[in-house]
């Protein structure tokens, strides 16, 4: 109940009054107060409800919606990993399979009409096997590591090719480190295969320093050296090549024989894939076994 305090001994009837509606209110604001707190079922509504415990209020909801955070990490990552498991035991299923159907058209049951068919099949479980590894688990893509947006297998040229990533998801469970939750196409199916390297020139370049006892020639065979004709404008020359030890040897004894015909005929060069022989206009030259070489 509001009271006008008896130290005030003597005021007007207007400070009476004042003091009886500042009174007032401050009950109401009181009571507004408790309503408030009974609806939410919260003491604090405000900072200026309780200043001195607004820092641990703080503190405490921040933990909470860690924890709450926390647990929607908990449900993605066990429904991604219960989804690839999952995937996993499909793919592992469905090889078994095939290797049934390869297995079944090595014995001598079989004929081209059967391994036709079969090859129908085959091509049918590779379909499923497309989809299996390319499954999503709330759009992202489970072997796709950590490029989880791209659809990590395609068709490419007959074959197969992967697109992802080779890392993977990580998410906050608690643990003082970031966990994965998923897996790359590599590390589940060994989707990259890996590098082949050796130390040999699989794309020589020919030059004049190379040596014809390294050469294939065209049959794959070695080049046999032996004599051959050099037609230079109607005017034949024989060359003997059989003591020729390099490609630039080659080109040396071919050109003397053209120079002493006409030294403006043309010439003979080592390119990067092999002899190139010119012919200035005007002039013709022809080079030719003779008898039963193969040397030309």
């Amino acid at each position: 109940m509001s009271s006008i305090p008896s130290n005030i001994a003597r005021v007007s009837n207007q400070l009476r009054s004042e003091l009886v509606r500042n009174n007032l209110r401050r009950t109401n604001v009181e009571l507004l107060d408790l309503q408030v707190q009974l609806s939410t079922g919260r003491k604090v509504n405000r900072p200026s409800d309780a200043p001195e415990s607004i820092s641990s209020i703080i503190d405490l909801r921040t933990q909470l919606e860690r924890f709450e955070q926390r647990a929607k990490n908990f449900s993605l990552a066990g429904g991604a990993i219960d989804n690839t498991d999952h995937a996993l035991g499909d793919v592992s299923d469905l090889l078994l399979e095939a290797q049934g159907v390869a297995s079944s058209q090595v014995g001598v049951g079989s004929d081209s009409q059967t391994r036709t068919n079969q090859a129908q099949v085959v091509d049918a479980q590779i379909g499923a096997l497309m989809q299996m590894v390319n499954r999503q688990f709330q759009n992202v893509f489970l072997f796709a590591g950590d490029r989880s947006r791209v659809t990590p297998f395609e068709d490419d040229l007959g074959g197969i090719r992967y697109l992802g990533g080779r890392g993977e998801l990580l998410t906050d469970l608690g643990v003082g480190t970031p966990l994965g939750y998923n897996v790359s196409g590599e590390a589940a199916l060994g989707a990259l295969s890996a590098r082949i390297s050796n130390g040999l020139d699989l794309n020589p370049l020919a030059t004049g320093a190379t040596r014809i006892a390294d050469v294939r020639g065209a049959t794959n065979r070695g080049v046999a050296l032996n004599t051959i004709n050099v037609d230079v404008n109607g005017t034949d020359v024989r060359v003997d090549l059989t003591t020729a030890d390099t490609l630039g040897d080659v080109v040396t004894r071919v050109n003397d024989a053209i120079n002493g015909v006409d030294p403006t005929a043309g010439a003979l060069a080592v390119s990067s894939a092999g002899f190139t022989l010119t012919a200035n206009g005007g002039h013709t030259i022809t080079i030719t076994d003779v008898g039963l070489g193969k040397a030309a």
